[in-house]
């Protein structure tokens, strides 16, 4: 016959879980992170400057920079659970990396004076579709799965808090 035993937390039990927690609990303050610290603050900030630069009116280089915004989150959506969380963390950080590559080099003189704004409106839209296809949406999907329940509510608040104290960092500065 079989019988369920109540298992006593020994002082190493308690202890694993307590590291345990501390390398979940770095992870995940580390995502929001780098979420914030990626640069999608400046892009949405200088993005009428740089549609200004191109000749888009004001009203339209919002509708410009919503557009990519939008279908990247749609993106994400259909692909979070098909491609998983890695991929599109990965595969999203490299599109930014791309898409700076695009405003450096319209800035530098390795692109001609009459592709500059291309390069850089170009780029500047494929951060933010990059942005929203995987290092947007998926830091708060993981946070979410990683934590057992016992502790998901006290470990999101903390990591909440790095989130916008990174953001009011970023952004006022």
């Amino acid at each position: 016959m079989l019988t369920c035993q109540r298992v006593e937390e020994t002082d190493s039990f308690v202890i694993y879980k307590a590291l345990n927690l501390c390398s979940v609990l770095s992870l995940c303050l580390r995502l929001p992170l780098r979420k914030q610290l990626s640069g999608i603050n400046v892009v949405f900030y200088f993005s009428s400057i740089v549609f200004k630069s191109a000749g888009v009116p004001s009203q339209s280089a919002n509708i410009c920079v919503g557009i990519p915004n939008l279908l990247g989150s749609f993106v994400a959506l259909l692909l979070v659970d098909k491609l998983g969380r890695k991929v599109l963390l990965i595969g999203s950080f490299l599109g930014m990396a791309v898409a700076m590559g695009l405003q450096a080099a319209s800035a530098s003189s390795l692109v001609a004076s009459s592709n500059e704004v291309h390069f850089s409106v170009g780029g500047m839209l494929l951060f933010i579709l990059t942005f929203a296809m995987g290092a947007g949406p998926v830091p708060g999907v993981l946070l979410l799965e990683m934590f057992l329940g016992w502790i998901r509510a006290k470990a999101m608040s903390v990591c909440m808090a790095v989130h916008w104290v990174t953001f009011l960092n970023s952004s006022s500065s």
